[in-house]
């Protein structure tokens, strides 16, 4: 009887710790932890581990806000192209062991590769490759490239220096060859462009902040349209 007491006051008086600790936590480190665990939550049950592999049209997509309930990667890095991603697969795929990868990569190819779009082609279908021989059943999806508005004035934010020497008929031309790749492998295409363009085939201005990169109104049209890919 008197060891039970003991226990009854060992266990009040912890319960009591505890709750003193969990009272001088910062509320934003319980925040933090909860999303922690709403994470693991989510891989422990849909078992699925999705990357997004580009640049920084990626890089600046809120992947947890718009795909809360999936377990998503953000690999985007701005700047880069199709070599930047060969010469680091590992640390850019490899190391989140992905059973679904979503590619958007090929724009800044257009201005500072040096390559004309049947090289950059061959740069894309190789970083597929590649993924294929770590794990041949990882599902890709290849993303069109998106398009471009270099017919904003000032007042509208266009970037003169961001858009640069991209076209939207270039673009056109390595999308019509991005497709072919998927024709070819067991990737899936999509043709994201169509869904972002005006009726003068610009992207359309209230989905983009400097003619190239999208504002939040365009990434909730691409994440309503990639919803049900993840959902494969």
């Amino acid at each position: 009887m008197k060891n039970l007491k003991t226990l009854v006051i060992f266990i009040g008086a912890s319960f009591m710790l505890l709750v003193g600790i969990l009272l001088c936590v910062n509320e934003q480190e319980i925040i933090k932890l909860n999303s922690r665990l709403e994470r693991l939550e989510r891989y422990t049950y849909n078992k699925e581990s999705i990357v997004f592999l580009g640049d920084s049209i990626t890089s600046r997509c809120d992947l947890d806000k718009y795909f809360p309930n999936y377990n998503v990667y953000n690999s985007g890095i701005a700047g880069n192209m199709t070599k930047d991603i060969l010469d680091n697969m590992e640390n850019r795929v490899f190391v989140y062991n992905p059973t679904k990868v979503f590619i958007l990569i090929g724009t800044n190819d257009l201005v500072y590769s040096g390559l004309d779009n049947d090289g950059i082609k061959n740069n894309i279908e190789e970083i597929i490759n590649k993924i294929y021989e770590k794990n041949s059943n990882t599902k890709i999806y290849l993303e069109s490239i998106y398009p471009v508005n270099n017919s904003l004035n000032k007042i509208e934010k266009l970037n003169k220096e961001i858009v640069e020497t991209r076209t939207n008929d270039n673009i056109k031309d390595l999308n019509n060859k991005i497709e072919k790749i998927c024709n070819n492998n067991k990737c899936t295409y999509i043709n994201m462009y169509d869904n972002l363009t005006d009726k003068n085939g610009n992207m359309k201005r209230i989905y983009t902040v400097d003619g190239l990169h999208l504002n939040k109104i365009g990434y909730k049209v691409v994440a309503s349209k990639l919803t049900k890919y993840l959902n494969e």
